[in-house]
């Protein structure tokens, strides 16, 4: 009589010993104990349909790319509509930190003061932080992006390297002007760590275009 063997944990038991925010987008929407910026959780089925319509890459469930595609989105939710850290579950606040390009690194409460993007955009000729607050500064960015389709579409398990053997490059080339008919586009390389939880802590941010 043949043996098959010890039996495979199946793709079902594999989800489930994840986080939820892991495995959908949208799992902080369900947190219904939390405290919300307006009151209730966001909508977020016009951002859904424009990434299922605008996404460049298809990810097997499961895979380290759909991973942390599915972390940041619910990343991104709990950071522009939970007022309280400890309602916070993507991240581990007591090390956290968020920096893009040249700014300084910005814990989670700066963000809860200020504003998601203010806390990540120096202030310069098109646009100051320093003159508006979260509630403006998000509407003048979702007039801008209506939906915030996050896609990611390929990782790099050893991104200092990387850098190295490709050489660090700050591009700017000073163009201005009305964004192009349809989704914009803006892709760069981000640069996160995780704990023990599966969470982020200290996250980097380039944008390359």
């Amino acid at each position: 009589m043949a043996t098959t063997g010890a039996e495979q944990p199946s793709a079902q038991d594999s989800a489930s010993s994840l986080p939820d925010y892991l495995t959908n987008p949208d799992a902080v929407l369900g947190d219904k104990d939390a405290k919300w910026r307006y009151g209730r959780p966001p909508d977020y089925s016009k951002t859904r349909k424009a990434f299922e319509e605008t996404k460049q890459i298809t990810h097997s469930p499961l895979s380290l790319p759909s991973l942390v595609q599915n972390l940041v989105k619910n990343w991104e939710i709990e950071a522009s509509f939970k007022p309280s850290l400890t309602d916070w579950r993507t991240i581990d606040p007591t090390h956290y930190t968020f920096a893009i390009n040249s700014s300084p690194a910005q814990p989670a409460s700066a963000m809860l003061a200020v504003g998601t993007y203010n806390a990540i955009i120096p202030p310069n000729e098109y646009y100051s932080p320093l003159h508006s607050d979260f509630a403006s500064s998000h509407k003048t960015f979702k007039r801008m992006m209506p939906t915030f389709a996050w896609e990611t579409e390929e990782e790099v398990r050893e991104m200092a390297q990387r850098r190295d053997e490709e050489g660090a490059q700050e591009r700017s080339d000073g163009r201005s002007g009305e964004l192009p008919a349809g989704h914009p586009s803006v892709k760069g390389t981000e640069d996160g760590t995780e704990d023990n939880h599966v969470g982020l802590c200290p996250f980097m941010s380039q944008s390359n275009q």
